[in-house]
């Protein structure tokens, strides 16, 4: 964890996300990017994710994604949105953090 966090729903919804496969991490991080009203730029960011996961899963390009079959991501991004304004910033931060420096390994 690269930033302090004050709200333990914040924490929660970190630990969840270290649970993930790495797929999954970039699925529900690109929903939350797409979905959430972040005051933060993450065009690029996102780009690279939807890549990614291009890479991975070879049907994510060609099929719409319903979200709701992931029922473990619905409930994280559900935590996320609970989260401060703030703490959902820091949030956004450290998941791309955690996604990048697993894709350095």
């Amino acid at each position: 964890m690269i930033l302090y966090f004050k709200s333990m729903k914040a924490i929660e919804v970190l630990r969840h996300f270290k649970n993930l496969s790495h797929i999954d991490k970039l699925r529900l991080t690109i929903h939350l990017l797409e979905n959430s009203n972040l005051e933060i730029n993450t065009n690029n960011e996102l780009n690279m994710l939807k890549n990614q996961l291009t890479e991975l899963d070879k049907t994510y390009a060609t099929v719409l994604v319903n979200f709701n079959k992931y029922k473990h991501l619905t409930v994280i991004c559900a935590m996320f949105m609970e989260t401060s304004e703030i703490d959902r910033n820091t949030l956004t931060t450290d998941i791309l953090d955690n996604i990048f420096k697993t894709n350095r390994k």
